[in-house]
């Protein structure tokens, strides 16, 4: 791509922190904006399950030349920033939320072609937002959804392979661009070396307390490593809709005493954790791909998590990692247990050539190449009709 490009992100996320989706976008947007593009992050939500943007920013929001932050809470705001875009990108999940569908229905009507970036797999349903639907309701906006990614002006990219998978499963017959989240790891090496000094701990969990996420998998597995593990050598990050219940359910299963719940910790901070834990613990239901698994490799620190969908691409099968089926908390255990006393189990999850591969494969720099060459496919945008610019986006009334 030769010329400058103005790009619009969507996503129903807040900024900046948060989960995947929000942290690979802000990151994805400061690389192209370096690269002399204009970048704009426009967001339908500023709080979510695990953070909440600061309420006195105001919007737009300039945090660094060429990249701008916005807040869109109607359907003329969305309109407005897509007809002032080269590209545009919505990042979906199958939460489905209202920012995101009012998107892709702007973009129907314009006559726009975009880019979306499937973050969740069909699995996520019954964790989501709409799995609390009722089941007509939910159908409803799923048939709509699977629509627009029929449209051929949608162009469709993931993470991984499992997203492919999910379009199988929905019948739909498209490509998936697959893109995989990728880091900057001159910056992640600095924050980690440069990160405020944290007690080194033997297993780590971090993420979202939720049941999607499984820390209630990894809490059953503790009470098997009961009598390997010292007082508060597990440490917890993160903050989430089921923090009282895995709270709750600590203490009921006699594991309690085991824990470090730190809260939710900034993702400037995070290397530093990563690199002070034997290993880190990820025993998701469901993940497209998991940004902290892949930070913990390249920092060379073991991975345990499900063999799952993204995870298992990660993880190469194993190879970089050791898995363990779907809920399965004795087997949990188990891999737990072999990373923190098997030597020669540690020694091969630690070889520096894992380090590197990840490091290479999962290059910002080549993640950002595969996307200018992906939106090289899209071409100029022809808008062809207006639409209601009355319509408030749900998400954030």
């Amino acid at each position: 791509m030769n010329r400058p490009l103005n790009i619009l992100f969507i996503h129903d996320y807040p900024h900046a922190e948060g989960g995947g989706v929000e942290v690979q976008t802000f990151q994805d947007a400061r690389a192209l904006a370096s690269l002399g593009h204009s970048v704009t992050i426009a967001t339908t939500r500023t709080v979510s399950e695990t953070f909440t943007t600061d309420a006195h920013v105001r919007y737009p929001h300039i945090v660094a030349p060429r990249l701008c932050l916005e807040k869109a809470s109607t359907e003329a705001d969305i309109v407005q920033l897509m007809r002032c875009a080269d590209v545009i990108h919505v990042q979906a999940t199958f939460s489905l939320r209202d920012g995101m569908m009012t998107a892709l229905r702007c973009a129907d009507r314009c006559g726009a072609r975009l880019v979306v970036s499937l973050r969740t797999t069909v699995r996520h349903i019954p964790f989501s937002r709409i799995g609390k639907l009722p089941l007509i309701m939910r159908q409803a906006l799923l048939d709509e959804f699977c629509a627009h990614l029929r449209n051929s002006r949608c162009i469709i990219s993931g993470p991984s392979s499992a997203v492919q998978a999910s379009l199988d499963e929905l019948g739909i017959l498209r490509r998936v661009h697959v893109i995989h989240n990728a880091k900057d790891w001159d910056e992640l090496d600095t924050q980690a070396l440069h990160g405020p000094v944290i007690p080194r701990v033997a297993i780590t969990y971090a993420g979202e307390l939720s049941h999607m996420k499984g820390v209630d998998v990894l809490m059953r597995a503790l009470v098997k490593l009961k009598r390997v593990l010292s007082p508060r050598s597990v440490r917890v990050i993160g903050a989430g809709q089921d923090e009282r219940k895995l709270l709750a359910l600590a203490q009921k299963l006699g594991v309690g005493s085991l824990l470090r719940f730190e809260g939710y910790i900034s993702h400037d901070r995070m290397p530093a954790f990563l690199r002070a834990t034997d290993v880190l613990a990820v025993p998701s239901r469901t993940e497209s791909w998991c940004n902290v698994a892949m930070e913990a490799l390249g920092l060379g620190t073991p991975v345990v998590a499900s063999d799952i969908e993204g995870l298992a691409e990660l993880l190469d099968g194993g190879r970089r990692g050791l898995l363990f089926p779907l809920g399965d908390a004795h087997a949990l255990a188990i891999a737990l247990e072999k990373v923190l006393y098997s030597r020669v189990i540690r020694a091969r999850l630690t070889a520096p050539h894992i380090s590197r591969e990840v490091r290479t494969t999962y290059c910002i720099k080549k993640r950002i190449t595969e996307l200018l060459s992906f939106y090289d496919t899209i071409g100029a945008q022809h808008y062809t009709e207006n639409i209601n610019p009355q319509v408030r986006v749900g998400s954030l009334v």
